[in-house]
């Protein structure tokens, strides 16, 4: 085992945290739909992939300051951790899991946001915006 699975299994938050391994890629939306928040706790993560995945299905998110997707997930009611450490990091996930009325709006504002920002529709347009500025305007 990793060290940072070690740590878990030693301190588990009495009985709170689970290690479920991995799942199916057919069977990951239905579990994170199962979550109170999402938290992807990376350091300088360019594009947390996951968080969109989560938002996707209404969960609430939580990510650190540094992240790529850090200004959607204030955007959208989600917590962000000030700083690098673990306390940060505890406190954002806290804000939320403190204050189910902030989940809720968090996870239908993300969810929103998702399908306005991220959806295929709405990256498709912005790719065709994107090439037809590209070639001067001429479609």
């Amino acid at each position: 085992l990793g060290g940072q699975r070690k740590a878990m299994y030693a301190r588990d938050a009495d009985g709170r945290i689970v290690w479920e391994g991995p799942l199916a890629p057919d069977r990951t939306a239905a579990r994170m739909a199962e979550a109170a928040v999402y938290v992807l706790p990376a350091v300088d993560e360019p594009f947390g992939m996951t968080l969109i995945e989560a938002m996707a299905v209404g969960l609430p998110t939580v990510a650190n300051h540094d992240c790529g997707l850090a200004e959607d997930v204030r955007a959208t009611g989600g917590a962000v951790a000030h700083d690098d450490s673990v306390e940060s990091l505890a406190s954002a996930v806290r804000e939320l899991l403190t204050d189910p009325e902030r989940r809720r709006r968090a996870g239908a504002a993300g969810l929103e946001h998702v399908e306005h920002t991220y959806s295929m529709d709405a990256v498709a347009r912005r790719l065709e915006t994107i090439y037809v500025d590209a070639i001067g305007g001429h479609a």
